[in-house]
């Protein structure tokens, strides 16, 4: 299997502005051995691309070593083959027309196509089509685009994407089976069908060899929308079953991830994550979850920020997610402490930031860093105030506790008085006060923790704005 991304998951790539070539450098920085490119109405490679500039793109793959087999097309979104308007829907057919044609020029072996929608989850313009309609037009496209993917030998496969579409393996196999086309067949996205309540690896295995590329994707089935999408191996794909069902049917070509939207630290970790993936196939580790064995602890050159990636990095370059400075991770020894397989850990004290997002100077040492507010006092005092507080709950409980014991009353058979227990009283304040003492002990926890998570969430929207800073 060859280990491929997106073109939608590089620089710019969404947009389809990213030149093609610095797309390809981008991959193979991240260490993958092929990328699958997109055609879009606008941008680097569209419908009307010449012949030369596809034969160029080409070029560039070889010159870098890359693969590129495959062509996705998002053109569907846009100019749906099965929209309510006729106009739109020949325009369709004859864009994705000459979408085959220039993945012919390209070399390329396969293009993913999107037969239609019922309705776009993103996309509150476009008009619901009844399903009986646009099951109708999907078909009526895709017999039209059948003959074309037969002359220029680039296999036409159906994606099973969030359009209202092709619930069931079962639909989707006597779909395709119908045209009878060897041209004709299916682009698997794993994490696709985990948003309608299905495995994967069910329809892996159902499909078989209608199964012709394969997208990878994640997704937690808690969320049930479009934030559902993650990290590969952070959500609930069943990894060692999806390769297990792809060795089963015998599929070697390549598996492309598809992570959007662009980002150079999402792209590291995918680069870690399909590895992992991957070394399922070939029987090496027994869960695709498994967690890398070092850390490679280190200063940022520029800024001194503290920052730790996994070992799988070592002399690959990078940018400081704090001073966007371009940094190598060295290779150096350090402590044998696992991290999770999708995290690229940041230290807890990282550079504070002028209002332009720069670094605020370079020093890195404890008083520098309470000086310049990269480190908080106040978590510390608030579990300080904490135990202070239950340590003066106690002494007066045990207090109030002390004095319904011994307190003074007159005792029989003597004229003066003495120190005696008065049972009911001691029974009430003993057992009122331990009470009071939970109550209020949970209640100072309670208060210490809101203020705790307070800062937590000043260090997550902090990160947040970072790596939003970072994108733009």
């Amino acid at each position: 299997m060859t280990k491929s991304i997106s073109y939608w998951s590089l620089k710019n790539g969404l947009e389809g502005t990213g030149p093609i070539e610095e797309a390809l450098l981008q991959a193979k920085s991240h260490g993958f051995k092929g990328v699958e490119l997109a055609i879009a109405e606008t941008g680097v490679l569209t419908p009307s691309t010449d012949e030369a500039t596809c034969h160029h793109y080409r070029s560039l793959g070889e010159k870098h070593g890359l693969a590129i087999e495959t062509l996705a097309s998002g053109m569907t979104w846009g100019c749906s083959p099965s929209d309510l308007n006729p106009a739109t829907r020949q325009k369709s057919i004859e864009i994705h027309k000459a979408a085959l044609q220039r993945a012919a020029w390209l070399g390329i072996k396969s293009m993913l196509f999107i037969p239609g929608a019922v309705r776009i989850p993103w996309d509150p313009n476009y008009k619901s089509v009844p399903y009986q309609d646009a099951m109708k037009w999907a078909r009526e496209a895709v017999e039209a685009l059948a003959p074309v993917a037969a002359q220029t030998k680039v296999e036409l496969c159906v994606e099973i994407v969030w359009n209202g579409m092709f619930y069931s393996p079962i639909e989707i196999a006597s779909f395709i089976d119908s045209f009878q086309s060897k041209w004709v067949g299916i682009y698997f996205d794993v994490g696709n069908v985990m948003g309608i309540e299905q495995e994967p690896q069910d329809w892996i295995n159902y499909l078989g060899k209608r199964i012709r590329r394969i997208h990878l994707k994640d997704f937690k089935r808690d969320i049930r929308n479009m934030s559902g999408f993650c990290d590969l191996t952070v959500g609930d794909v069943n990894w060692p079953e999806v390769m297990k069902s792809l060795k089963g049917i015998g599929y070697d070509k390549t598996l492309v991830a598809e992570m959007i939207p662009a980002d150079d630290a999402v792209l590291a970790r995918t680069s870690v994550a399909v590895d992992k993936i991957m070394s399922l196939q070939r029987g090496h580790l027994a869960r695709a979850n498994e967690r890398p064995p070092m850390p490679i602890k280190f200063n940022c050159p520029a800024c001194n920020a503290s920052m730790s990636f996994e070992d799988h990095y070592v002399g690959q370059e990078t940018k400081c997610i704090f001073c966007q400075a371009t940094i190598t991770v060295p290779d150096k020894e350090t402590e044998d402490e696992p991290q999770t397989l999708t995290s690229v850990a940041m230290s807890a004290k990282p550079p504070a930031l002028k209002n332009d997002g720069t670094t605020k100077g370079t020093a890195g040492s404890p008083v520098s860093d309470f000086l310049m507010f990269r480190t908080f006092v106040a978590p510390t005092l608030v579990r300080i105030f904490f135990w202070i507080a239950s340590i003066i709950g106690i002494m007066i409980w045990l207090g109030l506790v002390y004095g319904a014991i011994f307190r003074s009353g007159p005792g029989p058979g003597f004229s003066g008085q003495q120190i005696r227990p008065d049972a009911a009283p001691c029974f009430i304040t003993f057992f009122g006060g331990l009470l009071w003492l939970t109550a209020y002990l949970l209640s100072i926890r309670i208060c210490c923790e809101l203020v705790l998570v307070i800062f937590r969430l000043y260090e997550e929207t902090r990160d947040i704005h970072r790596h939003l800073r970072e994108k733009k």
